[in-house]
Parts: structure tokens; C-alpha cells; sequence
């Protein structure tokens, strides 16, 4: 999909599932540079003691069902992998993307309940390339920034043609530029969670 027909896509994801902008939300998006991690090299990479399992979850109602689970659902792409945080408080996506981030390239957005503004941030082999909160507007990001070319045609898409929610051109960027895309059917489904007590610090 291109810019325009992403944020269109999101608009309607995120029409039906408002759920993901009033809570403590992450996505965090993870290429690795040096050839597709499996879910053993992950699990162990981010439970530090070989200690994690998978157990299937449906998203939504497992965000309703128990917000303080030690879990964050993972799924694969090509190119890549992701994952889903629906009760990110204590700083996981911080964690994910240190434990991860040597070797990667990691894309990130964050919602906070309450918040006006959401934080996007790309980053590559451990350092941060570039992050923001308004991909349309924010002055900062000019021809020299990372992804620089894909901002360009996000703000295009976003002019021609406005979408519903600022939001989708903040996940239309990551699917633009990683290729990976949320779905409502994903959202509205049951999908494998990474279970590890290891993720969660203090609140």
C-alpha cells in the first residue's frame, strides 16, 4: 500500500477500535539487520533466563481480562517481527528496544490514556535516528531526517487527501517504511503472547 491507501487503512482501524487511543498502548516494530530473529532467540534475548512461554490470547478481551499479565503479544512479518503492549506503564517498549535494538532497526509509537500527543520514534543499530509526535507539522523533521522520503509522502498523502485521525499518519509511516501493518482482524483476535516477567519493571 502507498501513503494515501495507509492512512486510509488506519482511519478505519482505528474507527473501530478507539480502544487503542485511550489506553497505555505500544507497537513496536523490530527488523533485525542480521537475518530474521526465531521466537527462541527473541524469548530468550528478552527473558535474560531462558524463562518465557507463548499462550494464546485474544487482544482486546486479554487487555480486559488481566492489564498487569507479564505478557506482550508477538507476531511476525516479512522482514521482521512486532509487538503489541496493551498495558505499557513501567517503560516495556524502552526495554524492548535496548534488548533488541544492537543489529535492528526498531520503530516505535506509544499511547498514554489521557494524552493529547503520541510519540513516534525510529532507531537504528541502537541509536535513536529520529522521534516526534506530529509527523504532519513538526518543523524538525526536514530533508536531512531519517526516513525522510517516506515523511515526505505521508504529508503528501495527508494534504491531498486529510485522514480522520493524526494517529494514522504515525502508523502509516511505520508500514510505509517496515512494512508491517495492523488490522482490525488482528486486533479482534486470538493471537500468540510472549509470557516473561522479565519485561515489566516497576511502575
Amino acid at each position: 500500500m502507498n501513503a494515501q491507501e495507509l492512512i486510509a487503512h488506519y482511519d478505519s482501524v482505528l474507527a473501530v477500535n478507539e480502544w487503542i487511543l485511550c489506553n497505555h498502548i505500544a507497537w513496536t516494530v523490530v527488523e533485525p539487520i542480521d537475518g530474521l530473529h526465531s521466537v527462541q532467540q527473541i524469548g530468550d534475548a528478552l527473558s535474560g533466563v531462558h524463562d518465557f512461554h507463548l499462550e494464546e490470547v485474544h487482544v482486546k478481551e486479554g487487555m480486559e481480562d488481566d492489564e498487569e499479565s507479564p505478557r506482550i503479544f508477538l507476531d511476525f512479518y516479512e522482514g521482521g517481527y512486532f509487538f503489541f503492549d496493551t498495558y505499557d506503564i513501567t517503560g516495556t517498549q524502552e526495554r524492548l528496544a535496548s534488548l533488541l535494538g544492537e543489529s535492528s532497526f526498531i520503530w516505535g509509537i506509544r499511547w498514554e490514556a489521557g494524552a493529547v500527543q503520541h510519540r513516534l520514534f525510529y532507531s537504528a543499530d541502537g541509536q535513536v535516528q529520529m522521534s516526534t509526535t506530529n509527523v504532519l507539522r513538526d518543523p524538525k523533521l526536514d530533508e536531512t531526517t531519517a526516513l525522510a522520503e517516506n515523511i515526505a509522502a505521508v504529508r503528501s498523502a495527508w494534504w491531498s487527501t486529510p485522514g480522520r485521525y493524526q494517529d494514522s499518519a504515525l502508523l502509516a509511516l511505520i508500514s510505509l517504511t517496515s512494512g508491517a501493518l495492523l488490522s482490525s482482524d488482528w486486533l479482534n483476535s486470538t493471537q500468540n503472547a510472549l509470557v516473561t516477567e522479565n519485561l515489566r519493571g516497576s511502575a
